[in-house]
């Protein structure tokens, strides 16, 4: 299990990103704390399990890490939403496989009996596993074969997931994609096929079984439900908002946070096979063929 990186390395990671720089106010004093530093510190919050800023911020303190005042870190983190769906959109384009996956999960806002009086946006949807309609959103995602998302998109409740995959497949091309029951469609399939995209789903039960080349492959499909299970883990179902802003805001965090955590997963175990190799070069007599390799 890959330990929760330190702030000074989410920071370093977000400055690597080169995301682009906010136009600044025209008058006024420059601010303490850099853009990069207030997202990492959003971050750390959801790769910590902290469930409230106040608590993360009097942990930094008593570490004697510098650390904004509770309402500055609020205020600042709102004014970065732009920034950090920038962010998320950029570590998605990195991401390429020949073998992805669709799914769509679901994230309930209110309670179902309180919803007809909740001023936060959403819309009425159907849980197909537990048989119960909810109230709010959808995260419709495409993912690799590594966990990592391709692609992602924040639609209502009521969109139904194919109206949404015509979006998520668009530019897909030369690859194996897998999905569930709501994505059987001759139409969506037939425009898959132009893609040089072949589609695997399970069958209906008035439908002939698959191949077994098609039931081996989907067994893969798990790698999206787990992906998911990790933003719930992150606190993606929780519910720390009061505007519609603030919902966004934390979707967008949970996700940022669960790909940083997933490439710095990916640097850890690159170091580790690269003192391997280091130290195999060492020992064995390969007469100079082969020269050691840096971590970068």
């Amino acid at each position: 299990m890959c330990k929760t990186p330190t702030l000074t390395e989410i920071v370093q990671a977000i400055d690597k990103l080169g995301l682009t720089k906010r136009r600044k106010a025209p008058q006024g004093r420059k601010p303490v704390y850099s853009d990069s530093y207030i997202i990492a510190l959003a971050v750390y919050q959801k790769l910590a399990r902290f469930k409230y800023a106040q608590q993360m911020l009097e942990v930094l303190a008593s570490l004697e890490q510098s650390s904004p005042s509770a309402s500055t870190f609020s205020e600042r983190k709102a004014e970065l939403l732009s920034q950090i769906i920038l962010a998320v959109k950029q570590l998605c384009v990195s991401q390429h496989s020949t073998r992805q996956h669709l799914d769509s999960k679901k994230l309930e806002i209110i309670d179902f009996a309180r919803a007809n009086r909740t001023k936060l946006a959403g819309s009425y949807g159907y849980d197909h596993i537990h048989k119960r309609s909810f109230y709010g959103f959808r995260l419709h995602a495409r993912v690799d074969d590594e966990g990592n998302f391709c692609k992602l998109l924040f639609r209502p409740a009521n969109e139904h997931d194919l109206s949404v995959a015509e979006r998520l497949v668009k530019g897909l091309s030369y690859t194996i994609l897998t999905g569930d029951k709501g994505y059987i469609s001759k139409d969506f399939k037939a425009q898959l096929d132009k893609q040089a995209t072949h589609l695997v789903t399970p069958r209906r039960s008035n439908q002939l079984p698959p191949p077994k080349a098609e039931q081996k492959l989907y067994k893969g499909h798990k790698i999206i439900e787990t992906a998911f299970s990790s933003l719930d883990r992150l606190g993606f179902s929780d519910r720390p908002y009061r505007s519609n802003q603030g919902l966004v805001l934390h979707v967008y965090t949970t996700i940022l946070a669960y790909q940083l955590r997933k490439l710095f997963f990916y640097l850890l175990y690159f170091r580790i096979g690269v003192r391997y190799i280091n130290a195999f070069t060492d020992t064995a007599d390969l007469g100079g063929k082969y020269p050691k390799m840096g971590t970068g």
